[in-house]
């Protein structure tokens, strides 16, 4: 059924929402790994991010059908979902182990605060935030399926998408366009991983002067 194929305009649609989710999610990752530096806030976060990340994507689509139908509000939000959790631990990890070095706490009275922020805590948390988004882009791609299981619009700027497309051919029995989807997802997923690995050491490189790679090694 060449209706079950995916056009050019499904793949806009699928990496528009991937683009948005992956923004928005970024954003509350990193606020949420910050709060470390407030006792009280991060003790409260542990426990419930701890609750929130272990629900399942999937398990969410009916909610999201509940609450917004097949608007892109719950879309967003459900690709947002996914990118948080990952961005929040790895900024988290890198805040807390600044933290809890001795060695920079010393270097801290000798260079001043400022100096610290600029040289050493500035990298050590924008490789964790590069790194939560390296593994949170896969995830993001996983939440695009989940998300457009939740159906999309007939027709209009949002009527379509790879997700939408692979389950419609599966559900019609078209295994040869369910596996162009897949391979379709597949090929979004290498290309956006290498896209963001080259703009992240760049991005680093650029805010603190310090190439990322010395600090991963």
């Amino acid at each position: 059924m060449d209706s079950a194929l995916p056009n050019l305009s499904d793949i806009e649609f699928s990496i528009l929402r991937w683009l948005l989710g992956v923004g928005v999610g970024c954003c509350i990752g990193l606020l949420l790994g910050l709060a470390c530096w407030c006792k009280w806030l991060d003790r409260a976060l542990a426990v419930m991010g701890g609750g929130a990340r272990a629900i399942p994507i999937i398990g969410l689509v009916p909610v999201i059908q509940y609450f917004w139908g097949v608007s892109e509000y719950g879309k967003i939000g459900l690709i947002a979902w996914s990118i948080a959790f990952p961005v929040w631990v790895s900024v988290h990890s890198a805040a807390l182990r600044q933290d809890q070095d001795a060695e920079l706490v010393w270097i801290a009275h000798n260079i001043g605060a400022s100096s610290m922020l600029r040289h050493y805590t500035l990298p050590r948390i924008m490789v964790g935030f590069v790194q939560g988004i390296d593994i949170a882009i896969g995830l993001g791609w996983l939440a695009v399926v989940a998300s457009e299981l939740v159906g999309t619009y007939t027709s209009g700027f949002w009527g379509g998408g790879i997700g939408h497309k692979l389950f419609f051919a599966f559900s019609a029995g078209d295994w040869r366009a369910g596996l162009i989807c897949l391979g379709l997802f597949g090929v979004c997923g290498v290309l956006s991983t290498l896209a963001w690995r080259v703009l992240g050491v760049k991005t680093i490189t650029w805010l603190t002067g310090i190439s990322p790679r010395t600090q991963l090694s």
